[in-house]
């Protein structure tokens, strides 16, 4: 039993520190979104300073949420302790966003 349930606990424990990397990512998103929608540019959206808000400070579970200048691409990184796995975003034009298959989150079924 102990084989079986010991490393479904330590997936289950990793996907809830690796949802703090998603649950920041996703706060950026949003900002991101909205600001596109009322700027109607990219370029007017691509740092947190034009986002007006603060960059996510890293925790016991992110190490960085970043963006790209330019293509405005959002990658948010986790711990060790949260896997270390990376999601990235990419925002078309208009605001919408593709989920990046380069995330490693992906292939885990963390994000």
């Amino acid at each position: 039993l102990a084989a079986v349930a010991l490393p479904q606990y330590q997936q289950y424990t990793q996907k809830a520190r690796y949802s703090d990397v998603n649950v920041s990512v996703d706060a950026v998103k949003t900002a991101m979104a909205v600001c596109i929608n009322l700027e109607g540019a990219l370029a007017s959206c691509d740092t947190f300073a034009k986002l007006g808000i603060s960059q996510p400070s890293a925790t016991d579970n992110i190490t960085s949420v970043a963006i790209t200048a330019v293509t405005a691409v959002i990658t948010g990184t986790g711990t060790t302790a949260a896997g270390g796995y990376t999601t990235i975003w990419t925002p078309d034009a208009a605001g919408a966003f593709v989920h990046t298959a380069t995330s490693t989150c992906i292939a885990a079924n963390v994000c």
